[in-house]
């Protein structure tokens, strides 16, 4: 399996510490120039900058289709647009995002939209996270917002206590 990244899911993975088992979920993953600099350029010495950028996992890769990336960022910011239209240059199946509306726009184009949570269960499936309830703590008290519902469902389908 191969996916592209955009800065909010590179930023969490890096939240919960889990950079390194993300090339076992996920495979292998390609990251857009939009993404790198928010990321990387300007997090940099940022207290949420991500250390996944520093991981051999990722891979910076260009997007050649600039028209489809300015024709996307009428609904999408532009790191967002360009792991789209990445995706489908490079034939991935999977863009790993949390936005709401990028999700639509992977889901119109046939890919598979993987958000921070959904990483987390898949991590735990396979034995490589005993508990995601305390990493949906860490992503909370980091700033990520999570609603309620979504928590519940996350820890219903990791078969945690809805309440601690």
């Amino acid at each position: 399996m191969s996916a592209t990244a955009d800065a909010s899911f590179l930023i969490g993975i890096s939240v919960v510490e889990l950079v390194g088992v993300a090339e076992q979920v996920i495979g292998a993953c390609y990251v857009p120039p939009a993404v790198w600099t928010e990321v990387v350029v300007q997090g940099d010495g940022r207290p949420r900058a991500a250390r996944a950028p520093w991981s051999p996992w990722l891979q910076l890769r260009p997007v050649h289709n600039q028209h489809a990336v300015e024709a996307l960022t009428a609904f999408l910011g532009r790191g967002e647009s360009e792991a789209v239209v990445l995706a489908q240059e490079l034939g991935c199946t999977m863009v790993l995002t949390d936005d709401l509306r990028a999700r639509h726009v992977v889901r119109q184009a046939g890919l598979t939209p993987m958000g921070v949570i959904g990483f987390l269960l898949a991590a735990k499936a396979i034995g490589r996270v005993d508990e995601v309830r305390p990493l949906i703590s860490r992503l909370q008290a980091a700033g990520f917002r999570l609603g309620s519902a979504l928590v519940a469902e996350a820890l219903r389908s990791a078969g945690e206590d809805l309440v601690e």
